[in-house]
Parts: structure tokens; sequence; C-alpha cells
């Protein structure tokens, strides 16, 4: 899911196009994520991104940061 002002847009957005913005990773949510991966983590919008109208997307809260980064472990290369 892609914020942009006041309006919410449905995107895919290819993994080596996203941004994370925060320092810290919760390492038992990133296992849990990983070990119960679900498609719709990948499908539905679960993940919410910032587009800046420039080249990447910013991940917007700490669960959207987790499934990447679980997507990243399991190679996925896309989110929508």
């Amino acid at each position: 899911m892609e914020e942009q002002g006041n309006s919410i847009r449905y995107r895919e957005v290819s993994t080596r196009r996203i941004r994370p913005t925060l320092p810290d990773i919760d390492v038992p949510l990133l296992i849990e994520l990983h070990d119960n991966w679900q498609s719709s983590y990948a499908e539905d919008g679960v993940v919410v991104v910032h587009y800046d109208g420039v080249v990447h997307y910013t991940l917007c809260d700490k669960r959207s940061h987790h499934i990447f980064y679980a997507a990243l472990a399991l190679n996925k290369l896309s989110l929508r």
C-alpha cells in the first residue's frame, strides 16, 4: 500500500526499491513472520510505504519493516 498525500494506492513494488527507515530489528517478530510466511503478506497491501516521487519507497511502520525483512530472507522479488 502506498500513501500519497490523502490518497492510498495499491501497487506492486520491487524489494530493491524499498528503503527501511527504522534502525532496530525485532528478531523474534522477524523469525515469526519468516517461519509463518503467508502469501497475503506480499499480496494484500499490508506493507505500508510512502513514495516521495523519486526512486525509493520508504517503509512506514514496524510491521511493514519486518514483513519486508522476512521477504528478503525468503527471496521474494516484490511486495504489493
